[in-house]
């Protein structure tokens, strides 16, 4: 069975896109960076975490898009040349 794929571009800390060979995946963000005073927007959530603290956390689902629009893009040559680097 071939494994799935799944791409995260990662830019400033933030996830700029996500590209997956298979149709069926679904990607889910947990960030901790939230701002707590933006609790106003229904994807900012607070928790209790397992040490009492009260805790913000953003969490929201990401587009998922097909790999093969990753070709001729710079995050397909930086995949390219990192699999050259570890070879």
């Amino acid at each position: 069975m071939t494994a799935i794929q799944l791409v995260l571009n990662v830019s400033g800390g933030v996830v700029q896109d996500v590209f997956a060979s298979r149709d069926d995946v679904e990607v889910l963000l947990v960030d901790w960076d939230a701002d707590a005073n933006s609790l106003r927007d229904p994807s900012l959530v607070k928790i209790a975490s397992a040490d009492g603290r009260e805790q913000s956390a953003y969490v929201g689902d990401l587009l998922v898009q097909p790999l093969e629009l990753l070709a001729g893009t710079d995050v397909a040559c930086a995949i390219e040349a990192s699999r050259f680097a570890f070879q």
